[in-house]
């Protein structure tokens, strides 16, 4: 890491302003390519000078042209009037009317007693009217780099990164940032060299080390494809700590691990008189509510409930209620004006409050209605309580840690669909992706999209691979969502927005009207006997009115 100290830069414009084509005499001052430059090397002792040179395509396309070259010296001081630099500084290029549209190439090279230490090289061009900056970082990892031709070792968009390597040399203009003035450096215009609170400098990059995947856990440990870095660990996909949908059903992500483990993280995941203790994994009743009887039963208000009046080990007797957690005799709950409360319902027989349920608003637990044949709460359709007797209704098709019944839990990294546990990575389980989706190659997962013609529903129609999209077939065009052949479909003609008149064909794209046999004449579309036709009588548009066409004549007209 360098220990030089944070500088303030010094800007070299001025002297270091550049004409492309110095013989014209036009420019276009309001457009600038900013140069910054900077390094991560010690200055002056590991480069005390940085030489940069701008060249343009020749004319005849051929080669490159020099337009302007300078060494600047480096110092750790505030330069002013030394003749010496301080880094990070910039100098701006305005090109000539003529070369506006042009490629131009920028090429800075840090030095050492006039021997190349570094280098770095780009390509790229201008955007009319406004400043762009383009950074030219000059990074000691890429002293020992030897890139091909037409890439240079630096990082992509010619910005700053943690890890420089062989990037291609052109930088889109329209990808540069965009700046108001060109004499003021811009923001990150140097190398970081002190980072704040929880961040580390890894290749000259302020990082959170716990949560990169390139410098995980520290500056030489990067996780490989499709793993992310939590807590300073690389974890795979199938590790719940890479994604929050991963844990379904009653599980809860084990920070530790990284496995699904049977338990509870949110309210939402135990019953509706229940709450999670994120600290125990355990759902817990509500304040104010008793799991009676203990560690298996269900939630219930000592205060009303028949069979637990006041504590777990009390029942009332029949016929009594329960209010304030005592038990009271009502006395014939059919003729008593207040009927029955709590967990209780009137036994039309006798008369007596007994314990049970006749509304689905009795069952506390999420997911529960009232079978009244019974009188007890069980679960809705489709699911089924597990463990039996107790707990939560789970849907058994879906969830997997019940997966197809109570007994069984599906792998690490498995789903339960349909009742059986599968492997949810499309380029593994044999399975592949249903519907519209595609797999994923890096992170086996289905995505929306197309892989085969199969799933292209319309007719000539086959799927794009490379933007999973389908696709007419070669020559024709998409027109509402079919595939048809402009150039001979009368109801897209030429395009999708034309069509031809009643009787007309479409021939290479253009309306034509309809070919009449012998004897007939094509008016307005449609072919006509000149003869004997009352609207068309001798000549189109001749109407004889109320009378007849005889051989071209109206006869009997009034």
């Amino acid at each position: 890491m360098s220990n030089r100290r944070p500088l303030k830069s010094v800007s070299l414009f001025g002297f270091a302003t550049l004409l492309l084509l110095a013989s014209s005499c036009s420019e276009d001052a309001a457009t600038h390519l900013v140069v910054v430059m900077d390094t991560d090397y010690d200055v002056p002792p590991e480069v005390d000078r940085i030489r940069a040179r701008v060249l343009k395509i020749a004319e005849d396309g051929n080669g490159e042209v020099e337009t302007w070259s300078k060494q600047f010296p480096l110092s750790t001081d505030e330069a002013s009037g030394s003749g010496r630099y301080s880094l990070p500084a910039s100098f701006s290029v305005v090109p000539d009317e003529a070369d506006m549209d042009r490629e131009v190439a920028i090429e800075v090279e840090g030095l050492l007693n006039d021997s190349l230490v570094v280098a770095r090289r780009v390509r790229t061009g201008f955007k009319r009217g406004e400043f762009r900056v383009l950074r030219m970082f000059l990074y000691r990892a890429c002293s020992k780099t030897d890139c091909p031709d037409g890439t240079s070792c630096g990082c992509p968009q010619a910005g700053a990164c943690g890890s420089p390597s062989c990037v291609d040399e052109f930088v889109d203009p329209n990808e540069l940032e965009v700046i108001d003035d060109p004499g003021v450096l811009p923001a990150n215009s140097s190398i970081p060299t002190e980072c704040g609170p929880g961040r580390t400098i890894c290749a000259s990059e302020c990082v959170d080390t716990a949560t990169d995947p390139r410098f995980c856990g520290n500056c030489t440990t990067a996780c490989p494809s499709g793993e992310v870095c939590a807590a300073g660990q690389c974890v795979g996909p199938t590790d719940c700590r890479n994604s929050n949908n991963l844990c379904e059903g009653f599980t809860y992500c084990d920070e530790t691990t990284g496995a699904c483990l049977r338990g509870c993280a949110v309210d939402e995941q135990c019953g509706n008189a229940e709450t999670c203790d994120v600290e125990t994994h355990e759902c817990v009743c509500q304040p104010d509510l008793s799991r009676c009887p203990p560690l298996i039963g269900d939630c219930v208000d000592t205060n009303t409930d028949l069979a637990y009046c006041g504590d777990c080990d009390i029942s009332c007797p029949s016929n009594n209620v329960c209010a304030e957690g005592v038990c009271i005799d009502l006395g014939d709950c059919r003729s008593n004006g207040i009927g029955c409360s709590g967990f209780s319902y009137c036994d039309e027989s006798s008369g007596d409050c007994v314990r049970g349920c006749l509304l689905d608003e009795q069952c506390g637990a999420a997911n529960e209605v009232c079978d009244t044949e019974i009188n007890d709460c069980i679960c809705s359709d489709g699911l089924e309580r597990c463990p039996p007797m107790v707990g939560a209704c789970i849907d058994t098709q879906t969830d997997p840690t019940y997966c197809g019944n109570c007994n069984t839990s599906c792998a690490r990294g498995e789903v339960c669909e349909d009742g059986v546990c599968v492997d949810p990575d499309c380029r593994t389980n044999g399975i592949g992706c249903s519907g519209f989706t595609y797999c994923d190659p890096n992170a086996g997962t289905c995505l929306p999209g197309c892989e085969r013609d199969e799933q292209c529903l319309g007719a000539n129609e086959s799927c794009n691979v490379t933007t999973r999209t389908c696709e007419c077939d070669a020559g024709l065009t998409s027109c509402d969502g079919a595939c048809v052949d402009v150039d001979s479909d009368p109801q897209n003609c030429g395009s999708c927005e034309t069509a031809c008149g009643i009787g007309e064909a479409c021939e290479d794209g253009v309306c034509v009207g309809p070919e009449c046999d012998a004897g007939l004449t094509e008016c307005d579309g449609a072919c006509v006997s000149l003869q004997f036709d009352e609207a068309n009588c001798g000549s189109c548009g001749e109407d004889c009115g109320n009378g007849l066409c005889f051989f071209g004549q109206c006869v009997g007209s009034p």
